[in-house]
């Protein structure tokens, strides 16, 4: 074939496009883009042995913990290449599709939950170039959760203050304490509150929180002791919600608005929920969960840190005997140590298991890991070091097209 060279000088965030063509043959682009000289490594470590992955994009975020550095919304091929990204500053938490060629994610806004009054998700078509904000209404949104709902409504959270709590029996905490309620606002297309729910009514700190944790928030002293990170909502509306910091998951009534069971934590329900019991479980429980979703109706999935504890990181699903009131679990995918902190395991009806490790102790720096429904390890995805992931979502193909995503990455364009 003839050889061409041409030399080009390109800035951060541009590329260079090639045009490849042959006689009788269709014509070809090859893109070559400049990176910014701060955007993270990714590496992807294949086992062709164990076999192939589904085709498919993935969506993360990068955080640089403890740095404050800027972080990279991205949308990444098979091979670990950022087809599409964008700079955010602080870092980003939960990059998810939201239709077609439409892409959501949040700035960090705050030192573990959302306190910038400010703060909001984005909302990006790629297609039109058109941006979208939504955040909740009358306290700062949260960066944990944005969930869009068949109707076209959210589901988002916020860590809503409430000053003048006796948490007295809970650790050194006693009257006149403030903590970090959980808040969680569904908003019609308009940014109306169509339904809302706070924890505080339905939980108790005192009995059910596992892991307080103390914070200072523009100079107050608060205290977390629920730390809701990730809903889900099953086909009759009600809601599957995780909170680390009562080492538990329960499922909301969304009619009546009151905890229905409790799996996981203290074996209380100011609710008077039922309380489900783990059996067969290699772990005696899971610690600091994220990411909780179901399956089925009987059948849930979340991540299960370990933090502060013996066992390793895991994604793991429970089948749920309500009449019995068990969980079981029927599959699991464990990692090579405990995860500090984020993490999150999605399931796909094509046989994709995704687990995103979060924070891994003492591991290699794996964002994420890709096993079939048989349990064979089929591809790892690798961060440069001291750079995690809050959570890893996979989508088919069609979901963006590939055009729309390299026109779009970066900020400089061509």
């Amino acid at each position: 074939a003839s050889t061409q060279s041409v030399t080009l000088t390109l800035t951060e965030d541009q590329a260079a496009v090639i045009q490849a063509s042959a006689p009788g043959r269709d014509s070809a682009q090859y893109w070559i883009r400049c990176l910014p000289h701060d955007f993270p490594a990714v590496s992807v470590t294949r086992y062709p042995d164990a076999g192939s992955p589904t085709p498919g994009w993935y969506l993360i975020g990068s955080i640089s913990i403890n740095s404050g550095a800027d972080g990279f919304a991205m949308i990444t091929d098979g091979n670990g290449t950022p087809v599409w990204y964008q700079r955010v500053p602080g870092g980003v938490v939960n990059v998810a599709p939201v239709d077609k060629n439409t892409v959501s994610f949040v700035p960090v806004l705050g030192p573990a939950f959302g306190v910038d009054p400010k703060g909001a998700y984005q909302i990006h078509h790629l297609d039109t170039g058109q941006t979208e904000t939504l955040h909740t209404v009358g306290t700062p949104t949260d960066h944990h959760e944005l969930l869009t709902l068949p109707s076209g409504n959210h589901l988002l959270q916020s860590y809503a203050l409430m000053g003048g709590v006796d948490l007295t029996g809970l650790q050194k905490y006693g009257p006149g304490s403030t903590l970090a309620d959980c808040l969680i606002q569904e908003l019609d297309p308009a940014g109306n509150v169509a339904w809302q729910w706070r924890a505080s009514d339905h939980i108790d700190p005192v009995k059910e929180s596992t892991y307080p944790q103390p914070y200072i928030i523009n100079g107050q002293d608060v205290v977390d002791p629920f730390h809701c990170n990730s809903i889900d909502t099953n086909q009759d509306g009600d809601l599957l919600v995780s909170a680390r910091h009562l080492d538990a998951v329960f499922l909301i009534n969304r009619e009546t608005g009151s905890i229905a069971w409790k799996l996981g934590g203290t074996p209380y329900s100011k609710d008077g929920a039922q309380i489900l019991q783990m059996q067969g479980d290699a772990e005696p429980a899971f610690y600091r969960q994220h990411d909780a979703r179901f399956q089925d109706d009987e059948h849930i999935s979340l991540f299960d840190d370990q933090t502060d504890a013996p066992g390793p990181a895991r994604g793991i699903e429970y089948a749920l005997d309500l009449q019995a009131g068990t969980a079981t679990p029927v599959l699991q995918f464990l990692g090579a140590g405990p995860s500090l902190a984020m993490g999150s395991f999605r399931r796909y009806a094509d046989g994709t298991n995704l687990v995103g490790w979060g924070a891994l102790v003492n591991t290699p720096n794996v964002a994420f890991s890709e096993f079939d429904d048989s349990g064979n390890h089929l591809l790892d995805l690798i961060l440069a070091p001291k750079i995690y992931t809050y959570r890893a979502i996979k989508v088919p193909l069609e979901t963006f097209d590939p055009d729309v995503l390299r026109t779009n990455a970066g900020v400089k364009g061509l």
